[in-house]
């Protein structure tokens, strides 16, 4: 059911900066260039990262997690920026979608990295196929990658993809589990009920947890595994990426956690995509709220001997400011924000 894939070489860049830029000017002169080594590696990383993916799709496992180095959820076309050379999940999205067009027509990207994942956004922009969900401190453009004008809850997409961007978008810090499965409540799960994925890649970073300095949060390993379990609850064909995450002690608790559930959790309801078939024969509008309640009990009965969340009454201000201006900006392109 699951597969661990290194790479068998480390990219070697050389940078303007050796920490994430402090600021936009920092950003803008961040320049990457590849040795012969990297150039190599590069093959070796793609092919990692669509591995879980690259035989009979009907045969293959059913997840997986890329453990590579370095991450790529900054790296645009044609830009590295913020240690990324290459987009590590968009290679391994555009890659599915082109060699499986038949079994996968609909991929959701969720990126819990504590940074905006500004390239993925920018690379499935005007893509109606990819549904990309950023989760990450944004603090009005003011934290990396800066992105002031394309990070924030307005930021929606272009085109056909106009709904399919997604930035919940932090202005603050200390951000907890409570709030991340709030999230996941009443952003993620309805999104993803309603889009129907055929596969979940996640941009899998740990530099929001508890004890990392880069993210300056305070999430357990425990969340990631929930996390996890909730997109295997939307579509059991899940993969991991790794991205940003900087202290070891902190990573491999989490890493662990979110791998334990890619083995173990096997969700005893149907389908999304099934429930709505039934749904839909027997003339019915889907009612995205009750597919969300199932889902988030199958999610807590996993998660028995651990604290239930709390509800949002205790929600910090700023928190539910964010998750609002996400909800009312895509109101309009989706059914699960206009159900009363």
């Amino acid at each position: 059911d699951y597969v661990v894939c290194p790479t068998t070489a480390t990219a070697t860049a050389t940078a303007t900066t050796t920490s994430h830029p402090t600021t936009s000017n920092d950003c803008k002169q961040m320049t990457s260039t590849l040795s012969e080594t990297a150039t190599t590696t590069i093959a070796n990383k793609q092919q990692t990262s669509t591995n879980p993916s690259s035989s009979d799709y009907e045969s293959i496992l059913d997840n997986g997690f890329a453990i590579i180095r370095p991450p790529g959820h900054h790296a645009e076309g044609g830009m590295a920026g913020g240690y990324c050379i290459l987009n590590n999940v968009a290679l391994a999205a555009t890659y599915i979608l082109q060699t499986y067009p038949t079994q996968v027509q609909r991929i959701m990207i969720l990126d819990w990295d504590i940074h905006h994942g500004n390239g993925t956004q920018h690379i499935f922009q005007e893509s109606s196929n990819v549904l990309v969900i950023s989760i990450h401190r944004w603090h009005h453009g003011q934290y990396y990658p800066y992105s002031k004008h394309n990070g924030g809850p307005t930021c929606i997409g272009k085109g056909t993809g106009k709904g399919y961007n997604v930035n919940v978008a932090w202005n603050c810090k200390h951000l907890t589990d409570e709030e991340y499965e709030h999230v996941m409540d009443t952003i993620v799960l309805p999104m993803g009920v309603e889009f129907q994925p055929d596969l979940i890649l996640i941009s899998a970073g740990f530099d929001a947890a508890q004890g990392d300095d880069v993210g300056e949060c305070h999430l357990s390993p425990n969340v990631y595994g929930k996390m996890t379990r909730a997109c295997m609850a939307l579509q059991s064909r899940v993969v991991c990426t790794l991205e940003g995450g900087y202290k070891r002690s902190i990573l491999n608790r989490c890493v662990e956690e979110v791998v334990t559930s890619l083995l173990q959790f096997k969700p005893c309801l149907p389908t999304t995509k099934q429930k709505q078939q039934e749904q839909e024969q027997q003339e019915q509008e889907p009612n995205y709220r009750a597919r969300v309640e199932e889902i988030k009990q199958a999610i807590d009965d996993s998660n028995a001997g651990t604290n239930k969340t709390s509800n949002a009454t205790r929600m910090r201000p700023s928190i539910l400011q964010s998750i609002r201006a996400t909800m009312e900006a895509h109101a309009p392109y989706w059914k699960c924000f206009q159900q009363t």
